[in-house]
C-alpha cells in the first residue's frame, strides 16, 4: 500500500498551489482499486502498459510514479541468493547500504535490538525549508520538528 498526503499544521487552509499539488497526487496515485480493493494495475494485466505509450513517451509505458515502482518490485520474482550477484560501480550505494546493515545486525548486543528499530523512530518527520545564509538551520526550524508530546529534547 501507498499512501500520499499533503497537509499543514496549525488552522491555515491549503494555498492554491498546495490543492493542485493535491488533486495531481490524486490523479497519479494508484487510487484504481476492485471491489476486492486489489488494484487494477497489477500483475495479471501487466499494469496496464500502453505500450504506444512506451514507444513515444515514457520508459515504462505505465502511468503513475508508484504504478510503476509496484510493477517493478512485484515483478522481480522470488527472493534471490545476492552472493552470487555481481554489483558494479553503480551499485555503490546498494554496497554501502548492505554492509553497514550487516556490519549493524553483527555487533548488536545478544538479545537487544540493533539501531534503528526503536519506537522512538517512529516519531521522525520530514521537514523542508529554506534558510537564510549564515542563520543556524536547527535552531530556526526546530518549532517545525519538536512537536509538544513528540518526545524531543526541548
Amino acid at each position: 500500500m501507498v499512501y500520499n498526503w499533503i497537509g499543514k499544521y496549525g488552522d491555515d487552509a491549503l494555498s492554491d498551489s498546495e490543492r493542485e499539488i493535491l488533486e495531481w497526487s490524486r490523479g497519479r496515485a494508484p487510487g484504481e482499486v476492485d471491489a476486492r480493493h486489489r488494484k487494477l494495475r497489477n500483475r495479471d494485466v501487466d499494469w496496464l502498459i500502453d505500450r504506444a505509450v512506451q514507444r513515444s513517451e515514457t520508459y515504462s509505458g505505465i502511468d503513475g510514479i508508484n504504478n510503476q515502482d509496484h510493477a517493478v518490485q512485484e515483478s522481480m520474482g522470488p527472493i534471490v541468493d545476492r552472493s552470487k550477484e555481481n554489483l558494479g560501480t553503480t551499485d555503490a550505494a546498494v554496497i554501502a547500504t548492505r554492509r553497514i546493515l550487516l556490519a549493524r545486525l553483527k555487533h548488536a548486543p545478544p538479545g537487544e535490538d540493533p539501531p534503528g528499530v526503536a519506537p522512538t523512530y517512529y516519531r521522525i518527520r520530514a521537514v523542508e525549508r529554506v534558510v537564510e545564509g549564515g542563520v543556524d538551520w536547527r535552531t530556526e526550524l526546530r518549532h517545525l520538528y519538536d512537536r509538544p508530546g513528540d518526545g524531543a529534547e526541548a
